[in-house]
Formats: structure tokens, sequence, C-alpha cells
């Protein structure tokens, strides 16, 4: 090898890596200026897509291997403690408050639209069955006592006369009342029961859509937060256990399966990836970068990462043939 070129090479193949690292900052520094629509060709995004997507979906293994690494990941939750909050980066948790705790007022049709559920009837059914049930109660504790006072004066009254038949006559009397009382309760109760449950939802949605109301929800909002920062992830594991994760990965596979046997699914993506950059227009990743104040973080991170593969390129013997070649005579 020529005493210049292996110079060079040896430069390259340097232990610090410096030349490579210059090298992998111009190519993260050249693909950020250059306008985001010109990075890539909309119908290779859309092939790239299509390609992962079926490596993903086709076969077991990809699946398996997705629910391996999330039953291990549950596994070293179930005994973590720590609460769900303790981990929030200020960066998140502002933000997220100041959207939930927004008054919103949402349109009533549509709140009820969505409570007009069979879930939803049952629920409220029963919540106003066991009302009606515990008020019966009551009536009943109220009936035992003034109808047995009743008919223990009237027996008293006409113990001399009657004797033990009027104790009799009294205590038939008062069981008849009652009787014919509970069953017509009964029917009260399944009558109202009929028409209430709906109405019951309308007033709920009324509830929520009503503006006097917002401040209210929104503070509801927050504290459901607070309970979910409060709780351990132990406890937040336990309960994702309950629905069977597996099952939903089963889901979301099939519904990519079934996307990619749709004839042109390349065309489709090709057209939705080309209307987004057109979107884009000229802008550039830096510019977009920029806006969101992440250009430095990547830069960094990005050229670390080009560095190292880069790194591992040229010590390889194909690179350095492929570089004495460059300098190699026609």
């Amino acid at each position: 090898m020529d005493p210049a070129v292996a110079r060079a090479l040896a430069r390259l193949r340097a232990k610090e890596g410096a030349a490579v690292a210059d090298l992998a900052r111009l190519v993260v520094d050249e693909a950020a200026a250059t306008p985001i629509r010109d990075i890539a060709e909309p119908r290779w995004l859309a092939s790239q897509l299509a390609t992962g997507l079926e490596a993903i979906a086709r076969g077991d293994r990809p699946r398996d291997r997705l629910v391996a690494r999330i039953d291990e990941q549950v596994a070293t939750w179930r005994e973590d403690h720590r609460l769900l909050g303790g981990d929030w980066p200020p960066e998140v948790e502002a933000p997220l408050r100041e959207a939930l705790g927004k008054p919103w007022v949402p349109d009533e049709r549509l709140v009820f639209r969505m409570l007009d559920r069979d879930v939803f009837r049952d629920v409220m059914r029963e919540v106003l069955d066991g009302t009606l049930r515990r008020f019966r109660e009551r009536l009943t504790r109220l009936d035992q006592g003034l109808l047995r006072g009743l008919g223990g004066r009237a027996a008293r009254r006409s113990r001399g006369l009657f004797g033990n038949m009027a104790d009799t006559m009294t205590g038939g009397v008062v069981s008849a009342v009652r009787d014919e009382v509970e069953g017509r309760m009964d029917d009260l109760v399944q009558d109202f029961l009929a028409g209430a449950t709906r109405e019951g939802l309308k007033v709920v949605a009324r509830h929520v859509a009503d503006p006097q109301h917002a401040e209210a929800y929104a503070r509801l909002r927050l504290s459901l937060l607070d309970g979910l920062k409060e709780t351990e992830v132990s406890t937040l594991v336990a309960e994702l256990e309950k629905l069977d994760v597996g099952a939903y990965v089963d889901i979301g596979v099939r519904a990519v399966r079934e996307e990619l046997d749709r004839e042109g699914f390349v065309d489709r993506a090709e057209e939705r990836i080309a209307a987004l950059l057109e979107e884009v227009g000229d802008g550039t990743l830096g510019a977009w970068l920029d806006e969101v104040g992440l250009r430095g973080s990547w830069t960094d991170s990005t050229t670390d990462l080009l560095a190292r593969r880069l790194v591992a390129v040229v010590r390889t013997e194909g690179f350095a043939a492929w570089f004495e070649g460059l300098f190699a005579e026609d």
C-alpha cells in the first residue's frame, strides 16, 4: 500500500476516531440542511414501511418475541413499589396538567349518545334500583312499627268482647295490608325503572355539558391524574395483566395483516407520505428541530451513532481494499 494511503487509512482508524467523527458530523449537518421532502423519495419510504410491517405481521416469531418482551418488562414491574408519578419529568407533567385543567364544555347530545349504551343503562338501573330498595326497607321498618302498633291497640280494645280472636283478626289484617303494600311497591319500582333509567342518563349528560360545571370537571380530571401518580407501579401492573396483553397484540397484528393484504398498500402509503411531505414544503429537518428545541440533542446523538458505525466500517479489510482502490491509477 502506498505510504500516503496507509497514513490516511491509519488516521481514519485512529483509536479516538476524530476524522470519522468529523465526517459523521458533516453528514448530519448536510441532512439537517436538506429539505425533508428531498431526503427520501415517498416511494422508497412507503416500500420500507411495507417491508417493516411485513416482517412484524407475517409468521408467529415476531409476535411471540413482542409478547415475550412485554412479559419480561411486566415481570420487572411486579415488585416495583415506586409511585408512578415519582419519575415524571416536569417537562411532561406541567403541560399535561395545563391541558387537563382547561375547562371544557362538551355537546350534550354527543355526551348522551356516548352514554346511551346497554352497559351504562345497566349501571343506572342498578343505582336507581338499589336506592329504591333501601327506601322500601325504611318503609318496611316504619310499617312494622306503625301497623303493629295500630293492630295492638285495636286488639286491646276488643279483648273483652272477642278474646284471642281479636288478636288473630288484627294480625291477619295487618299482614294483608303489608303484603298488598309490598306487592304494589314491586310493581311501582319496575314501572319506574323502565322509564327512569334513560332519563337518568339524560340528567348525567345535561350535568356534564353544563358550562357551570366545567371548572368542577377540570378539577376532577386533575384529581384523577394525582390519584394515578400516587399509585404504585406494581398495582398498575397487576391491573395490566388482567387485560391479557397477548390478545391485544394479536388484534394489532391481525389489523396490520389485513391492511397489508389489501391491494395497493404501497401505492396508498406513497400517496399519504407524499401529501405529508408536500405540506412540509421546503422546510428542513434542522429548521423543524430548531422549532421544537431539539437541534442540539438530535445532532449530537445522531452524530455519535453514525460515527460508531463508520468506525466499525473503516476497520474492515473490505474498506481498506476499497480505500486503496481510490488511489489506484486507471
